[in-house]
């Protein structure tokens, strides 16, 4: 112990002696420098982006300003707008457009007789199966359709955000909430709410387990996922800045390696997100 005492005071009186030969002024402003660059790429490390993405989104960015390079992309995009465009407007020609709202308020046989145009527009597709998603029952089944439109009626005109001017729609969103609840293993104290879609529900769920995290005193957060995961937890990642740890799946079985998700949590973590059935593929 002595000996290390003795080798750190010789270490100290070196480090003084090569100090004094530079200005008191420079030290300080190299200290200051060193150290506020190193806090930034601290903090560039820790937020949502990251030193390697912040470094690769210049690098991109300043090739895409290249003019030859630029018109390379531009050519590609325009090809792929008017592809899409071509497959959005197929059944365009059967129909006409309103540009501006009418002078004159419509009756109710030219409304229906819109609405029947439009309707007659969707195309057969996901009736034969040969979509994964957008409609989750059969419209072919007569019955259940007519049930469906017949509850639809009876609550066209209420507003969720007033459960005391519609306490029915108030009661039925707080039964779904709970049996989701229920099946996630929730107790008493789990509560919920409910949106209007997909998208809307994660970036929801994202937003509260960030901010859960954030109460927390912890300033930076991270998500850690799949790499098969829906599209709408980079969304939320973008939006609430929550850095997004990305976890190779089989690529033959499509599982998430736990071993790896495991070993990315820390101190940031403020979600764990799992996807059964997997979102691109539909297996478990």
């Amino acid at each position: 112990m002595e000996v290390l005492t003795q080798n750190l005071y010789v270490a100290k009186d070196l480090l003084v002696t090569e100090l004094q030969k530079y200005n008191p002024i420079a030290l300080v402003a190299t200290t200051f420098f060193v150290t506020y660059v190193l806090t930034n790429l601290r903090h560039m490390q820790l937020d949502d982006m990251g030193i390697r993405k912040r470094i690769s989104t210049w690098f991109f960015t300043t090739v895409k300003r290249v003019p030859f390079i630029r018109r390379m992309i531009d050519k590609q995009l325009d090809e792929v707008k008017v592809e899409l465009e071509k497959s959005l407007q197929i059944p365009d020609h059967t129909t006409e457009y309103f540009r501006t709202i009418p002078v004159k308020s419509v009756g109710r046989e030219e409304v229906l007789r819109l609405a029947t145009i439009y309707d007659h527009l969707e195309g057969p597709a996901f009736l034969e199966g040969r979509v994964s998603g957008a409609v989750f029952n059969r419209e072919d089944d007569k019955d259940e359709r007519e049930m469906y439109e017949e509850v639809f009626g009876r609550f066209a005109w209420s507003n969720p955000l007033w459960p005391k001017l519609f306490p029915g729609v108030r009661i039925m969103e707080a039964e779904v909430v709970r049996m989701c609840c229920n099946m996630m293993n929730g107790d008493e104290e789990t509560c919920g709410t409910m949106s209007t879609g997909g998208s809307i529900s994660i970036l929801l769920a994202c937003l509260a387990h960030r901010n859960r995290l954030l109460k927390r005193g912890e300033k930076y957060t991270e998500m850690i996922v799949p790499s098969s995961v829906h599209a709408a937890f980079f969304k939320a990642a973008e939006t609430f800045r929550i850095k997004v740890r990305k976890i190779p799946v089989d690529p033959v079985t499509f599982k998430v390696d736990l071993t790896k998700m495991r070993a990315a949590i820390n101190s940031r973590t403020c979600m764990l997100v799992g996807s059964a059935p997997n979102f691109p593929f539909g297996t478990r």
